[in-house]
């Protein structure tokens, strides 16, 4: 759920109808808990809370720029290189409903890490971020997730997965990341500081049961 407008219009009626609305919409569609994210100091933070929302992670928002960017070399990651290949879609399928909804009109770009009989591994996601970067001068790209199957975590294929995506990213021209972590997510906050991401701003995660 995300209530937006003009600065004028900030918490008043027209948020208090947009809000309910939206509410609306989401429990009709089989929703049973509203997620919001804010990021810091925005005004609907005191205007939610008062509506019964609370407060239920942090998350922080990650770039990192790609300007001379090289994936890692040692053993570790020359022996996944041996037993791997990656795999580029543009546009891809959609695996979700979710997924579909979530990213309709998103032009995206998905690497596939495939091992032996071109068995998939695991995946990123990135999507294109213009127009909305353009006011920062730059070409970015979003990851939106990143997975490896369960089997296969704590082998450092994520990390391999993402360095390979990075440095491909930056050979088509993007030159900025970005990407959003939750405070309680360990694993996804020391994987994208190894890769040199650095948190730039932070936000709150708000739910309604």
């Amino acid at each position: 759920v995300t209530v937006r407008t003009l600065p004028g219009w900030a918490g008043g009626p027209l948020a208090e109808a947009l809000l309910a609305h939206a509410e609306t919409a989401a429990k009709q569609g089989g929703a049973h808990t509203l997620v919001t994210r804010l990021r810091e100091d925005w005004w609907e933070k005191s205007f939610l809370e008062a509506r019964g929302y609370v407060e239920h992670d942090r998350v922080a928002i990650l770039q990192r720029a790609l300007g001379g960017f090289r994936p890692p070399v040692n053993r570790h990651q020359l022996a996944i290189r041996r037993t791997t290949h990656l795999r580029v879609i543009d546009e891809p399928a959609r695996r979700t409903w979710w997924e579909a909804a979530t990213t309709t009109g998103m032009a995206l770009r998905r690497y596939e890490l495939c091992g032996e009989g071109d068995r998939l591994i695991g995946s990123a996601s990135f999507w294109d971020m213009q127009p909305l970067a353009s006011v920062w001068g730059v070409a970015a790209a979003g990851l939106l997730d990143v997975e490896v199957e369960g089997g296969r975590r704590r082998q450092g294929l994520a990390y391999f997965l993402l360095a390979d995506a990075l440095q491909d990213l930056g050979r088509e021209g993007v030159t900025l990341v970005e990407t959003h972590a939750s405070r309680s997510n360990v694993a996804a906050l020391m994987l994208f500081s190894k890769l040199g991401f650095e948190a730039v701003e932070h936000g709150t995660l708000f739910r309604k049961p």
